[in-house]
């Protein structure tokens, strides 16, 4: 099982193994039942698809960093793909990135600082505190079935970056 991330089964809510079939397979070692990341140990996405996301975070951190207020910042993506992060981060455990985990062909020099025309403006502080989660998305409504029981819509997942970031004035 090389260079494989695994779950005990027993950790994962049988919900979430359903919607993650696409990632995930089962298999038994010694009696346990352990999943395996598969699709993840090379994720390549397709080029537009890795820059609609890079594009996603550089606006949050731009935003962030453009607010005058609080040197600590919670920054967070729903619906970021945790194949594009892998993609681009070359590991979907790592929980701090450096300035050098980034890749220029994607993060352009500057990317990290906003400077207003007075020259004054804010800068990250390395390292960033990531996390990658899956989960259910805020229940959404009901609806009837057809039977006419009024009954919760489903829940779709969502796959989310979340992003702690301290900046400094530069």
């Amino acid at each position: 099982m090389e260079a494989a991330s695994w779950e005990p089964a027993q950790h994962i809510e049988a919900s979430l193994i359903r919607y993650s079939q696409l990632y995930i397979w089962l298999y038994t070692y010694n009696g346990e039942h352990i999943f395996i990341y598969s699709e993840f140990n090379n994720p390549s996405p397709e080029e537009h698809i890795v820059r609609h996301y890079v594009a996603l975070l550089r606006i949050e951190i731009d935003r962030s960093l453009k607010a005058n207020c609080l040197k600590h910042t919670e920054i967070r993506i729903p619906g970021f793909r945790f194949d594009v992060f892998k993609f681009l981060f070359k590991d979907c455990n790592k929980t701090h990135l450096y300035s050098c985990d980034f890749d220029p062909e994607y993060f352009a020099e500057g990317w990290h600082e906003w400077i207003y025309k007075g020259d004054h403006g804010h800068t990250i502080v390395f390292p960033l505190k990531v996390k990658l989660y899956l989960a259910k998305s805020p229940p959404n409504g009901y609806y009837r079935n057809s039977s006419g029981i009024l009954t919760p819509k489903p829940r779709p997942f969502v796959e989310t970056l979340y992003i702690q970031l301290v900046k400094d004035n530069c």
